[in-house]
């Protein structure tokens, strides 16, 4: 079964941190993200394992990988970055992905434009 894995952008104490988060149902395994801000180079982030989002899990469990995306405070968070590309395994390493997500420019929200089962 396939995880459900998906970028946040968050703006925390004047920094603005990207998230990858893994919701409910199964979990990723070798999770990898590239941040892809607007003049500037990208940024990366990579996680082991993150669990799916269940209201028993421990606090200790991982669940998301953060990244500060370093933008200046100023910055709006749906303008510091273009573009996020994740690879994936779900947890039993049957299936790997490739997602592309994109911030669409009438909401500023991050949007699923690609996803690719890899062979």
């Amino acid at each position: 079964m396939r995880p459900r894995v998906y970028p946040t952008l968050t703006r925390v104490d004047g920094r603005v941190f990207g998230a990858v988060r893994c919701g409910t149902g199964q979990p990723a395994v070798d999770v990898f993200a590239v941040w892809s801000r607007p003049d500037r180079g990208p940024v990366t982030s990579r996680a082991a394992r993150l669990e799916s989002v269940r209201s028993d899990i421990p606090p200790d469990v991982v669940t998301e990988s953060t990244v500060d995306l370093d933008v200046p405070e100023s910055a709006d968070p749906r303008e510091a970055v273009s573009l996020v590309w994740i690879e994936y395994w779900d947890g039993g390493r049957v299936g790997q992905w490739r997602d592309t997500w994109e911030v669409a420019p009438d909401s500023g929200t991050l949007v699923l434009t690609d996803s690719d089962l890899v062979d």
